[in-house]
């Protein structure tokens, strides 16, 4: 690019030394005024054209150097992309799909049920006879230790497993955890069935309070509370004196307990009682003659 631009100059050079040699006369001493102001003022127009075409030639040749050269980033781009590669699939990899007996469900004591899981072969390898349910841990709710696959499964299809199973004779919540394990020993995959014996345990609560007083020798309020379940009441004493006594009582089943406070007789106060868990509830008062 440089040797193109030093041409140019020298064309140039030789072009402006030429117009100069044809306005020199060699008749004479010039002293015809009119015609040597004419040549001055040739060889000026002369110069200034030569300068012209030497600043156009410099920039034509910057130009042509700035579209040959590509930039950095045109030429990092313009290298080879990176391909990435697919994480490969795994051997065995359930999908589940659903399941019959919804967790929780509630049977009778002994009642049979089946509970079955379907779910889609997403892995690479077909699930043969030889892959089996295997109980992993929970309440055995008279299920076998395994269970084989009845049928072979390829990769993308869908199977269902069901397993035949007996509620326990007590009421309660229970639970039996599978895995599935192939024929070369892996284990995968997790499913369990979650079921409840009886009705649900009434929940814990003081469902009534009877105030009474007793006159006797000892003077008192006597409290009867009613409890729905088992569970522990706190309670709290209070009187319009400004006196307060706490307590706990606490029920194995459900029933009925009583608890007291001293009073004493021609105080002419009143007494309530709160109980505080589980009811968080005032009952009463009961005035004392």
């Amino acid at each position: 690019m440089k040797k193109n631009l030093l041409i140019h100059l020298l064309l140039i050079i030789g072009l402006f030394s030429a117009s100069l040699a044809c306005g020199i006369t060699f008749a004479g001493t010039g002293s015809n005024t009119e015609g040597g102001e004419d040549t001055e003022a040739r060889k000026l127009q002369l110069t200034v054209q030569a300068l012209q075409m030497t600043k156009a030639a410099s920039s034509q040749n910057q130009q042509q150097s700035s579209q040959q050269q590509p930039t950095s980033q045109q030429q990092s781009s313009s290298g080879p992309t990176p391909t990435v590669s697919p994480t490969p699939l795994p051997c065995n990899k359930p999908k589940f799909q659903y399941e019959t007996i919804p967790d929780n469900t509630e049977f009778d004591p002994g009642e049979n049920f089946t509970k079955s899981w379907t779910i889609r072969n997403d892995g690479t390898c077909t699930w043969n006879t030889n892959y089996k349910l295997v109980f992993v841990s929970g309440d055995r709710m008279s299920d076998p230790v395994s269970k084989n696959f009845t049928e072979t499964v390829n990769p993308g299809e869908i199977t269902t497993i069901s397993m035949t199973l007996s509620a326990p004779l007590v009421n309660g919540e229970y639970a039996d955890y599978w895995v599935i394990e192939s024929d070369k020993g892996e284990k995968f995959g997790n499913y369990w069935a979650k079921i409840r014996v009886g009705p649900p345990p009434a929940a814990f609560a003081v469902t009534s309070v009877q105030l009474s007083l007793d006159t006797g020798a000892d003077p008192k309020v006597i409290a009867k509370i009613t409890a729905s379940a088992a569970g522990t009441v706190t309670y709290k004493w209070q009187d319009n004196g400004g006196v307060e006594k706490s307590g706990s009582v606490k029920f194995t089943a459900a029933g009925t307990k009583s608890i007291s406070t001293a009073v004493v007789l021609g105080s002419g106060i009143w007494v309530k009682l709160y109980i505080d868990s589980p009811n968080h509830q005032w009952f009463g008062p009961i005035n004392v003659p």
